[in-house]
């Protein structure tokens, strides 16, 4: 066989390897590397989001047990309505900034809520009464006495509420 022939044999042949090993190999390893990338950002993502999840739920159990042990002043696992009228009058002096006795809008994320008259603040008796309102519909057993379920629920009902309030003209859920 002639040179120029075997070279042009060993050219075709190597041109055809190359073609082969490209077409066979090349894209099913470059189909494998993109689902196992595919897959791999797949878990990461199920990863981060079971983490968020847990995360959430775990400072929404801190917040829970935190709210009832404020609450909680003789610290027997049950919280009375006097407990937690005191607490809330606690949280009263604590919101009322100038000490006027009252609180306004800026001083009171449920001013709506609380404001049953309508003017342009809450006094103590209205924070109070409201909060006795909150007990009432917390106390879920109605024997006047709060435990760290009844709070627990009641927070979980309230969130699925919010979830259906229509916010506008500062009168949330009206």
């Amino acid at each position: 066989m002639k040179k120029s022939n075997f070279n042009k044999l060993l050219l075709m042949a190597i041109l055809m390897t190359g073609f082969v090993f490209f077409t066979s190999c090349g894209d099913d390893s470059v189909k494998k590397e993109d689902a196992t990338e595919q897959n791999m950002e797949k878990e990461t993502k199920a990863d981060e989001d079971a983490a968020v999840k847990e995360e959430t739920e775990n400072k929404e159990m801190n917040e829970d047990a935190d709210s009832f042990t404020l609450f909680d002043a003789d610290k027997n696992g049950i919280v009375t309505k006097d407990e937690f009228i005191k607490a809330h009058e606690n949280e009263f002096a604590e919101k009322d900034k100038n000490k006027d006795g009252k609180i306004t809008k800026d001083e009171c994320g449920m001013f709506d809520k609380l404001n049953k008259d309508n003017n342009d603040f809450v006094d103590k008796d209205e924070f109070l009464k409201g909060h006795e309102e909150i007990f009432a519909l917390i106390d879920t057993d109605k024997n006047g006495e709060m435990t760290k379920e009844e709070l627990a629920a009641f927070k979980t009902s309230m969130k699925k509420e919010a979830g259906k309030m229509k916010c506008g003209d500062g009168k949330c859920g009206k």
